[in-house]
């Protein structure tokens, strides 16, 4: 994440941005972060399904799985 926030100062600063590497850099993240989780499931599977309200409720914004 800090290598991302540097990444844009760069590129701010020497005017060098080009959208496309921007999405690129935002698709790369995303499939890091699903990778991530995947891994988790499969490694530590109790550790979702110990805490799934906590992540779908984050995962949705809203208390909806709390009464």
């Amino acid at each position: 994440m800090i290598i991302t926030i540097f990444g844009g100062i760069i590129s701010i600063r020497y005017k060098v941005i080009i959208y496309n590497l921007i999405r690129m850099d935002s698709v790369i993240d995303i499939i890091f972060w699903i990778s991530t989780a995947i891994s988790t499931w499969i490694v530590r599977s109790a550790i979702f399904k110990a805490n799934y309200k906590f992540i779908l409720s984050d995962y949705f914004g809203n208390n909806m799985f709390f009464d």
